[in-house]
């Protein structure tokens, strides 16, 4: 099964090296951000995607493919929702709005 490891060093580097968030720490919306309260909204938004969104996509990818299997040639309506009851649940639990 594939894997998803969010790309946390990498954006760290981004936003300390190349970009410096840090000049920014005067303006009002940067000033409550702190930079390790940034690398921790990551890191929890990169767990959100590897443990919750991430299994999703391969389910999703099997359902939409057998659907199409089935419906070659005929008119296709709408597909059903795919199940998001999994996601949800995780948005809700991290804190993230749905």
């Amino acid at each position: 099964m594939p894997s998803y490891t969010a790309p946390v060093a990498d954006t760290m580097f981004l936003l300390t090296d190349v970009f410096p968030i840090h000049r920014y720490e005067n303006l009002p919306r940067f000033a409550e951000a702190p930079i390790d309260v940034v690398e921790a909204i990551l890191a929890e938004g990169g767990r959100f995607a590897s443990e919750v969104l991430q299994p999703l996509n391969l389910s999703g990818d099997q359902e939409a493919a057998a659907d199409a299997v089935e419906q070659v040639g005929a008119r296709r309506a709408r597909p059903p929702p795919l199940p998001r009851s999994r996601s949800r649940a995780g948005s809700l639990e991290a804190e993230w709005p749905p």
